[in-house]
């Protein structure tokens, strides 16, 4: 396989997206984003694939032994009454009770998280989220063409890479650029975007075909690069 394409690259990081061929072709050739909804994403059960049931949790407090949580039942025989619970050592997750606001990811590789001469690779798992890959040459007119169609559509958002912590003593509140470490595999450059409505999104920025290019999912067992 040829990556003579890598020679031109005016940034610090690649973006890769996996998926079903009809999407990623779709991707390719209209530039067709369908984004779905964080809530969508916490009720996925597929092993920690695309799913995370911590998707919309906003804050984490961790409890020591011998910790008292007073609670308030709102209905029942203790209603409006104030219960102490001693707890064990453990985690206390916050939920949003909407979680508003919708996700496109992708695979990242940061050329500069390593030294010169590191050779970078694509984690196997990747290939699990779909037959097809779409290899983003130029993620700088990426974002442009990006920011240009949202403006259009009014539609508001933000985008950066994820970072993973081990949430079992992850004290304080969680933002949709932080999960759990057992998903780091997934190396995610996320684009949130603000959302009233609990559905998805779907939108064109252009055909990316001047920018990207199309391989088999199978291209985590061949991709090697590296700078110098």
């Amino acid at each position: 396989m040829d990556y003579s394409e890598l020679k031109t690259l005016r940034h610090s990081f690649l973006l890769f997206r996996f998926g079903a061929t009809e999407h990623i072709d779709q991707l390719y050739e209209e530039g067709t984003l369908h984004c779905n909804t964080i809530q969508y994403f916490a009720k996925i059960e597929d092993n920690d694939l695309r799913g995370d049931p911590d998707e919309h949790a906003f804050k984490y407090t961790q409890s020591t032994p011998g910790s008292i949580l007073t609670i308030t039942p709102i209905e029942g025989e203790y209603k409006g009454k104030s219960i102490p619970i001693r707890l064990n050592k453990g985690t206390l997750k916050q939920y949003a009770d909407s979680a508003w606001g919708n996700l496109f990811c992708f695979y990242s590789i940061r050329l500069t998280d390593k030294p010169i001469g590191h050779e970078f690779t694509i984690n196997s798992r990747c290939s699990e989220f779909g037959a097809s890959c779409l290899f983003i040459l130029d993620v700088n007119e990426f974002l442009v063409r990006l920011d240009s169609a949202m403006s259009l559509l009014n539609l508001n958002g933000l985008r950066d890479f994820v970072t993973y912590h081990d949430m079992s003593n992850f004290n304080g509140e969680r933002n949709v650029f932080q999960k759990d470490k057992r998903f780091g595999y997934q190396q995610e450059f996320r684009l949130f975007f603000n959302h009233d409505l609990l559905e998805p999104i779907h939108f064109n920025i252009g055909s990316l075909k001047d920018i990207a290019t199309i391989y088999s999912s199978d291209i985590v067992d061949h991709f090697r690069c590296k700078l110098g």
